[in-house]
């Protein structure tokens, strides 16, 4: 009898190792870049659409290091919101995720001159070549392994990926990959692309100081997929522009990126609107205002100073990298609808947002040094304040988390005691302490940081903020 027991347990423990290791094989299959599914081909593209969207909204010469806002860590969340937000809209594999996270956290970004921080390409003596981020002196190449720094690389992927597979190892060279170069422009294909399925869409050019202003403006022909056209002064015929060019480039899907190529403020405004459902890519105007229909709309705007971002209805993504030469009319406005939608802004100390995330459960960011208004609206919000600047939060009705970072200087007009939370970010707890002034509780984070909360008397163990 003991011996069936046996043969029974060896047949059942060989049945679970066959299956273990059918699993560690399908999900080796699967691996980012590398794996051998099918679904793998697409990952190289996937993730560099995925890196240019983060170099358009996070770049990395805003995080220098020099204030709160600015720092490493900053850029490194600024770039997984990006990925985050495409993998959940399936423009990224789960599987890649944290692979394309890995390229921003080993990076220079975020860190200041004076630590002389570089990509150091190492090479062991079995030709095994890795890249880390340390300083310039200590890269340096001893008995063990060689080290070579690249200082015309921001980030180790770019600087080790000699053979351009996104993989750092094998078939690397281990020394610096050629610097970062200006592509040459791809040639319009010959065949006509078929025109984008939206009647509602219009995209406008002006430069006007009024942006409503377009008596003297240029109305983009009717969209090509797959097509880049690039529009210069003389077509355009706008007046007070000359020496510019714009290029408006449409992908398979009809998406839209249009950008001025030329100096910010050579033409100031551009105007996109559609009833259907768009992804809109806006660069370097100094006004963009979009409107769109409802849908899941993917929105990204790079250096404006102002406009207005109206998305309707749908689980929207809307990020803004903004710029302003100056305190006025620099405010840039974002109405997201109703929906689950993330909305992230970051820019300096001289620009303003107002942002309304509508019914839903939203996540809304702001970042830098703007000063900003941030609206939740009905449902269970994340607003999260990482700017230095002045920034107010409403969460509206639902249970709210407002995510405030050390430095900030934060009003909450209507934080509600055990349904709401305070998450405070960076901020030791010995520094934190609560006191009522004038019916209203302010809360000092240390460094002259305070969150203001209006209208509501509480103690700092009844308001029972976590930390990170």
């Amino acid at each position: 009898m003991a011996s069936h027991r046996s043969v029974i347990g060896a047949a059942l423990a060989a049945s679970f190792f066959l299956a273990l290791s059918a699993t560690t094989a399908s999900a080796a299959a699967l691996t980012c870049l590398t794996g051998t599914s099918p679904v793998v081909a697409s990952d190289a593209g996937d993730v560099a659409d995925a890196r240019a969207a983060i170099a358009a909204a996070c770049p990395c010469s805003f995080y220098d290091g020099s204030a709160s806002g600015r720092k490493h860590g900053d850029y490194v969340r600024c770039a997984k919101g990006i990925i985050d937000a495409r993998a959940d809209e399936d423009d990224l594999r789960t599987q890649c995720k944290g692979t394309v996270k890995k390229f921003y956290s080993i990076s220079t970004c975020g860190y200041t001159a004076a630590q002389n921080k570089t990509s150091c390409v190492k090479t062991t003596g079995s030709g095994k070549v890795s890249c880390a981020i340390k300083p310039a002196l200590l890269c340096l190449t001893t008995p063990a392994a060689s080290q070579v720094a690249c200082p015309s690389h921001a980030h180790c992927i770019d600087a080790a990926d000699t053979n351009a597979t996104l993989v750092i190892g094998d078939g690397d060279s281990g020394s610096c990959a050629p610097p970062p170069s200006t592509p040459t422009p791809t040639p319009v294909p010959t065949p006509t692309p078929t025109p984008a399925p939206s009647a509602g869409f219009q995209a406008v050019l002006s430069h006007a100081v009024d942006p409503s202003d377009l008596k003297s403006s240029f109305e983009l022909p009717d969209p090509k997929v797959s097509s880049t056209t690039t529009f210069n002064s003389s077509q355009m015929d706008i007046s007070g522009v000359a020496g510019v060019t714009v290029s408006a480039s449409y992908a398979v899907n009809g998406d839209l990126t249009l950008i001025n190529k030329s100096w910010w403020g050579g033409i100031r405004n551009a105007t996109v609107s559609d009833t259907a459902t768009r992804g809109i890519d806006i660069r370097n105007f100094m006004n963009a205002d979009v409107t769109l229909g409802a849908g899941d709309d993917d929105v990204v705007v790079t250096g404006a100073k102002r406009g207005t971002i109206a998305t309707n209805d749908g689980d929207d993504t809307i990020t803004i990298s903004g710029n302003s030469n100056n305190t006025e009319n620099n405010l840039m406005t974002v109405r997201a609808g109703a929906g689950d939608d993330v909305v992230t802004f970051n820019a300096g100390n001289l620009s303003r947002a107002m942002i309304d995330g509508g019914d839903g459960a939203d996540q809304l960011t702001v970042s830098g040094k703007a000063a900003a208004t941030i609206i939740g609206g009905a449902g269970n919000d994340r607003l999260v304040d990482n700017s230095t600047g002045l920034v107010t939060l409403t969460g509206g009705t639902g249970n709210d988390v407002f995510e405030i970072k050390a430095g900030a200087i934060a009003t909450i007009t209507d934080f509600a005691l055990g349904q709401d939370k305070l998450h405070l970010v960076g901020v030791a707890p010995a520094a934190v302490n609560a006191t009522v002034s004038g019916g209203s509780t302010i809360v000092t984070l240390g460094g002259g940081a305070t969150v203001t909360l209006l209208g509501v008397s509480l103690t700092e163990a009844q308001i029972d903020p976590f930390y990170s």
